[in-house]
C-alpha cells in the first residue's frame, strides 16, 4: 500500500500505483487500513463509486476512524452528492473539531451548494493560504472580481513559493 502511495503521488504511475495496491489486498483483503488507501487511490482516480463503496465499508468496521469518514465526504463532493459531504463534514466538525481540512471542505461544499454566504463565514475563520484561496473563489464567484483579484494578488505575494499549486487552483 505504501509503495502504491509513492508510485502514485511521487513518480506518477498509475498502472504501478494499482498493481502495488492489488498485491496489497490480496496480502491483506481484510485490513481496513489497506482498503482505505485502496479507496484513495479510487477517489484520486475518478471511481467515485467505488471509493464510496469501499469506505462505507471500512466506516462499518471502524466507526471511529475520522479519516475514512473524511475521505468519504470528499468522494461525495466529487460525485456532486453535496448533502451527503456535507453530513460527512459536519460530524467530522461535531465529533473532531480539529481535524485538518474539515473547515476547507465544509466551506468548499458550502460554495459548491451555492451558499457563498456560508462558506465565506468559515473561510473567514481561517488563516493562511487555504482562508486566501477560498475567500479569492468565493468572491469571484459572487461576481466581485475586484476583490478577488485582491485576494489573489495577497496569495500569490505570500504563497507562491510555497504553494503554487493552490494558486494555480485559484
Amino acid at each position: 500500500a505504501e509503495l502504491a502511495w509513492v508510485s502514485h503521488r511521487f513518480d506518477g504511475d498509475l498502472g504501478a500505483a494499482f498493481g502495488h495496491m492489488n498485491q496489497a489486498l490480496v496480502n491483506s483483503v481484510q485490513d481496513t487500513e489497506v482498503l482505505a488507501d485502496a479507496a484513495v487511490l479510487l477517489l484520486q482516480t475518478g471511481q467515485l463509486d467505488l471509493a464510496v463503496r469501499t469506505l462505507d465499508f471500512c466506516i462499518r468496521r471502524a466507526p471511529t476512524d475520522p479519516r475514512l469518514r473524511f475521505n468519504l465526504g470528499v468522494a461525495y463532493k466529487y460525485a456532486d452528492k453535496l448533502d451527503l459531504a456535507r453530513k460527512q463534514f459536519d460530524y467530522l466538525k461535531a465529533e473532531y473539531p480539529d481535524y485538518a481540512g474539515v473547515d476547507q471542505q465544509r466551506a468548499e461544499v458550502h460554495l459548491l451548494s451555492g451558499r457563498a454566504d456560508a462558506a465565506i463565514a468559515i473561510w473567514e475563520t481561517m488563516d493562511g493560504y487555504n482562508r486566501l484561496k477560498g475567500l479569492a473563489i468565493a468572491h469571484y464567484v459572487l461576481g466581485d472580481i475586484k476583490a478577488s483579484a485582491t485576494l489573489t494578488e495577497q496569495l500569490v505575494r505570500d504563497w507562491q513559493d510555497k504553494w503554487p499549486s493552490t494558486i494555480a487552483d485559484v
